[in-house]
């Protein structure tokens, strides 16, 4: 929790400079190039943009420090805390599938592997691993897109939830919000939606999953309580999963928080690809409208996020492991 302050100020740190040493004047894309000077010079007072970078930089500081992120320029004053709280689910939404996918995926595959070790199974899954990592996701979309919307016409193509399926909010998950508000067919139509964008985010992170498990896995197997659970006669698959997969889930939890922010930069992909009204869009497109508050408010968001993942997976090593707890 402490280290967290420091990461968090560097990462707000580099954001900051690097935000304003880049091309492009923030001014001129909200006024648009036939305002004149007099507009620009004008907005660029009120804004603070004619003060010094360091005189910025500590002004931003104090109003973090009052828990203030500032107001977006390109939507006029709304703050930006808003703004974030009103994108986040449906990141959040698709991040839950991307996980649940490659979860699913990489430890029954990764299990199938490790117990047929050295056999074609076992390469056969191994290289699928590699592959699978490999992929760029724009790519995947789309081509995931062409097979089953626009070919097969089975599922949804682009957007959350069809306008007239939209749930009463209440966390702003709308598979979730569906369910709680006994929306049967906005639950249907959510979850539609949700089938390709997670695949293709899931099957991105399925090959880290995949390697680090069928290599624990392996070694586990070969350990003398694998052999004497076997000796006392359990079923095959009480030994893989109730004893073997248990001892894999401590490095697996360590690969989950490192992947979650590969996954936070992965659904930016994924959501522009299927047109997802998510932080990563988001994001994207305040970065072409060089709204600094919103840009930083959002990095701090996620490297936030991505403290408290860890600090919560660290945590649930000593529930797992009686070792970690002792």
């Amino acid at each position: 929790m402490i280290m967290t302050i420091p990461m968090v100020l560097l990462l707000l740190t580099i954001i900051f400079f690097v935000l304003r040493v880049m091309p492009g004047d923030p001014v001129r894309a909200m006024v648009g190039e036939k305002a004149s000077e007099e507009q620009v010079r004008r907005l660029r007072e009120q804004l603070g943009l004619n003060k010094p970078y360091i005189e910025q930089y500590f002004d931003y500081l104090a109003g973090l420090l009052r828990g203030d992120l500032g107001v977006s320029w390109y939507y006029r004053g709304m703050p930006v805390t808003s703004l974030i709280m009103e994108k986040f689910p449906a990141t959040l939404e698709l991040a839950i599938g991307g996980t649940i996918v490659s979860l699913l995926l990489g430890i029954l595959l990764a299990i199938l592997a490790a117990y047929n070790q050295g056999s074609k199974i076992d390469r056969a899954v191994t290289l699928f691993g590699i592959i699978s990592y490999s992929l760029f996701i724009p790519w995947l979309g789309i081509l995931l897109q062409l097979l089953f919307s626009v070919n097969l016409k089975i599922l949804p193509l682009n957007t959350r939830i069809d306008v007239e399926y939209v749930p009463t909010k209440i966390t702003g998950l709308y598979v979730l919000d569906s369910i709680l508000t006994g929306n049967i067919l906005g639950f249907v139509n959510a979850l539609q939606h949700l089938i390709l964008p997670s695949i293709t985010l899931g099957l991105v992170l399925t090959g880290s999953y995949l390697r680090i498990t069928r290599n624990t896995m392996v070694e586990v197997l070969s350990q003398n309580f694998i052999k004497m659970a076997r000796a006392k006669g359990l079923a095959e698959r009480d030994v893989l999963f109730k004893h073997a997969l248990k001892n894999t889930l401590i490095p697996l939890l360590t690969m989950m928080g490192l992947q979650f922010a590969l996954l936070l930069g992965g659904a930016v992909l994924t959501e522009t690809t299927f047109s997802w009204e998510g932080m990563g869009r988001f994001l994207v497109k305040m970065i072409e409208f060089r709204d600094y508050p919103t840009i930083q408010g959002i990095i701090i968001f996620y490297g936030l996020l991505v403290a408290v993942v860890s600090m919560i997976i660290d945590i649930m090593y000593a529930l797992i492991d009686p070792r970690v707890r002792y």
